[in-house]
């Protein structure tokens, strides 16, 4: 009769006649290790008893792992901007063990509706070969954390690797006026805004351009200073309004341009007819 011992849990045995007779007979024995095994050496020990006599033969069962690989991502975070596309990170395989030897399809998913991922290349073969996933964010995508999983599949084995991506605003500032609306004689001149700019965000920090668009002949504006650099720098805005100037109201546009971002304020001009003492 035939048994084994020193099995260790998860590694079964099976013969395929357990009782022997007569010289020269045999019996196949078969293991079936369970995915829970410990990889590692085992001494199993098969034992032939019959009534009065007994003999071992000893079988050294090597235990490995099932075949895989490992998927790295050169980046586990990455931050971009709306309205633009860039590459965030090299996928990478590598640590090929037990054989495996098979070509590895990329995908990623998690991604949000407004940004798009694409691989330089989607399926990739022998250790150490990579692929760079390049993103693009569209500009009405929200700003936001988002996590992305990149998964590596092959031979049925997948992989995964996560990246954080943080989606934020373009570089850009505000532009403010310390008055909406002004009411000014033909005829004045008179200090009518403080324009200042502020809001710096994404690393926004270069000069701003002032201009104004908008006055009807005869109006004429003037910044006390014409360019504004830092956040919270400001221009003193000044009318000068002729005497011929037709009364009444006139929307003027207050630009400021830095970094090929322009931003505006409106400013509401009403000119009134000259009083007596001014016309005289």
């Amino acid at each position: 009769t035939l048994s084994a011992s020193g099995l260790p849990a998860g590694l079964t045995g099976k013969f395929s006649i357990a009782t022997l007779s007569g010289s020269g007979s045999s019996s196949v024995f078969s293991l079936s290790a369970n995915s829970s095994v410990t990889p590692g050496v085992y001494q199993v020990v098969v034992t032939g008893a019959a009534p009065t006599i007994a003999r071992t033969a000893m079988i050294s069962v090597t235990v490995t792992g099932p075949p895989n690989f490992k998927l790295t991502s050169s980046a586990a975070s990455a931050s971009l901007q709306q309205g633009t596309s860039a590459s965030v990170a090299n996928i990478t395989i590598l640590g090929f063990t037990n054989g495996f030897n098979s070509p590895v399809a990329l995908a990623a998913t998690g991604l949000p509706a407004g940004l798009t991922g694409k691989f330089s290349a989607a399926t990739i073969s022998g250790s150490g070969s990579g692929s760079t996933l390049s993103l693009t964010a569209s500009s009405s995508l929200t700003t936001g954390l988002y996590q992305i999983t990149v998964a590596g599949t092959g031979a049925g084995i997948t992989n995964t690797a996560a990246l954080y991506v943080t989606v934020v605003a373009p570089p850009n500032f505000k532009l403010n006026s310390s008055a909406a609306s002004v009411s000014l004689q033909q005829g004045v001149s008179a200090t009518v805004a403080n324009v200042t700019i502020s809001g710096f965000t994404s690393g926004f920090n270069s000069p701003v351009l002032l201009s104004a668009s908008g006055l009807p002949a005869g109006l004429t504006g003037k910044f006390s200073a014409a360019t504004l650099s830092g956040s919270g720098s400001g221009s003193i805005y000044s009318l000068s309004v002729g005497s011929s100037v037709t009364p009444g109201v006139y929307r003027v546009t207050v630009t400021g341009v830095g970094a090929n971002i322009a931003n505006t304020a409106t400013l509401s001009i009403t000119v009134t007819g000259a009083s007596a003492t001014t016309k005289h």
